[in-house]
């Protein structure tokens, strides 16, 4: 996996912790995930590219953080949130979540280096974010 750091270092320097009120934010995660899901495919079809990836991103990010949630730990880190997730649940979201770890990297490059967004990769990144949904859905569902 493209995720160097392991789940046991995050730990160790508390980018991910034990947390038992995280369970009670998985709701509100969701919720925010969606907002950020909604408003990517608006701004896609608006063709506002570099927005439609930071967005589709950020709801990646708030489903992984419902998916870690759910498990009992917070994070302090985008970085060790994938690493963490990765680790809790099977190898459909490991897979999903080294798509998401490239993803946080062109968001980063996009909005502190002013990188330009193709539409194809701003429908990638949407497509993504759908893909997320799907699978998070279906195992906080479980």
């Amino acid at each position: 996996m493209i995720l160097l750091m392991k789940f046991e270092e995050c730990l160790a320097k508390n980018l991910i912790r034990d947390n038992k009120a995280a369970k009670g934010w998985v709701k509100n995660e969701l919720k925010t995930a969606n907002k950020f899901l909604h408003q990517a495919q608006a701004i896609l079809k608006a063709g506002q590219l570099e927005a439609t990836e930071i967005m589709a991103y950020n709801a990646i990010f708030h489903m992984a953080r419902a998916l870690l949630y759910s498990k009992g730990y917070s994070e302090k880190s985008h970085y060790c949130l994938f690493v963490g997730v990765s680790k809790l649940y099977d190898q459909k979201i490991q897979e999903l979540c080294k798509k998401a770890h490239h993803l946080r990297e062109a968001r980063h490059t996009t909005v502190y280096g002013g990188k330009d967004v193709s539409k194809e990769e701003a429908k990638y990144a949407v497509s993504l974010a759908k893909e997320f949904k799907e699978i998070t859905e279906k195992i906080l569902a479980a």
